[in-house]
């Protein structure tokens, strides 16, 4: 009996057991549901309040626009009053008219004097002289018409210096030619022997020798304007003594160093130019061939040293085109001079 009513409770307490059991499911269940739904809810709220604040920053945008674009600026305007102004009275100042004097005052010479040449000789005039005025620029005039360096004696000359006023200052000189000093052979071939040792030396062959004199008549001697032809030993003595002198000093110069040592040589004049020139020709052995040791002025440098009369005519082409009123720079009368060689051996420095 007692057994039957344990096991009547043992199957109550299960049967109630199990009713709690389903009932805590079923309400976990529901309260799931309710937590999913809650959610949603939330999601919607959240969605449609992003949605209400687009609109309502859309909406603010546009009534911002429309207010910026519909509202009138209020402007006041200001009236100015016109300032006035009185005129600054200022005391008229007296000037008086600069009035220049009149120039009475003349320039001034320096630097003019006296002049002793040798026969033969050039002067340069403007040398060393100035001229000076108070007031402006001046002119200066050189009156040497009556001066002959070809011929010994004494000249006057006259300085005249004028300003802008026209007033006048001149000054006379005199101008006294002697004599170049005597010169033995003796002389001139000690100057030449003392070159020659300079610059020849035993192991040259003649043509090596003749180079190298070409060289030092060409570099040594400075080029100025002289009388002409006025004898082998005075050219020479221009051109290895004073290491100057105009064409024929090259010439004589050059003749006197290639007869020290051996090489045969003769001078070639010019004919039908407008002024006289001499040079050399050299025989070395392979014939004869031209040689100006003088230095060209215009156009280039023209080297001529061993030169054919082909090559000297055609630089002598070149020259006219280059300066019209100088023709016939290398003309010569050429059944005067022994036959010239025709081989070139020495290239022209045409341009």
């Amino acid at each position: 009996m007692k057994r039957q009513k344990i096991n009547g409770w043992k199957k109550v307490l299960a049967g109630a057991l199990l009713v709690g059991m389903v009932g805590m499911t079923a309400c976990g269940a529901e309260e799931t549901a309710n937590m999913a739904q809650n959610g949603a809810l939330g999601t919607q709220e959240e969605q449609a309040g992003s949605d209400v604040s687009k609109e309502t920053q859309e909406t603010g945008t546009e009534e911002t626009r429309n207010v910026a674009e519909t509202s009138p600026v209020e402007t006041e305007s200001v009236e100015i009053e016109p300032i006035e102004t009185k005129p600054v009275e200022t005391e008229p100042i007296e000037t008086e008219p600069v009035v220049l004097e009149p120039d009475v005052t003349a320039p001034t010479l320096e630097g003019v004097k006296n002049l002793t040449v040798e026969v033969g000789s050039n002067i340069s005039y403007k040398k060393d002289v100035t001229v000076n005025d108070d007031r402006g620029s001046c002119t200066l005039e050189i009156d040497t018409s009556e001066v002959d360096l070809n011929t010994i004696g004494t000249y006057e000359v006259v300085y005249k210096a004028t300003d802008e006023a026209g007033n006048e200052t001149a000054q006379t000189i005199v101008v006294t030619v002697v004599n170049a000093p005597e010169v033995t052979e003796e002389e001139i071939y000690q100057l030449a022997d003392a070159v020659i040792a300079s610059v020849v030396t035993e192991d040259m062959t003649d043509y090596e020798k003749a180079q190298v004199l070409w060289d030092w008549c060409h570099y040594q001697i400075k080029y100025s304007y002289s009388a002409g032809d006025r004898g082998l030993l005075a050219g020479a003595y221009e051109g290895l003594h004073d290491k100057r002198g105009d064409c024929y000093a090259y010439y004589a110069t050059y003749e006197v160093l290639l007869t020290r040592v051996g090489i045969p040589n003769m001078c070639v004049t010019r004919i039908g130019g407008n002024t006289n020139h001499w040079w050399n020709l050299v025989n070395v052995g392979d014939g004869w061939y031209h040689c100006d040791t003088s230095p060209r002025k215009i156009g280039h440098k023209y080297r001529c040293f061993m030169q054919t009369d082909a090559q000297i005519a055609a630089y002598s082409d070149i020259y006219y085109e280059l300066v019209p009123d100088h023709p016939n720079y290398f003309n010569f009368e050429s059944d005067l001079y022994p036959e010239r060689a025709t081989e070139i051996i020495v290239e022209s420095s045409m341009p």
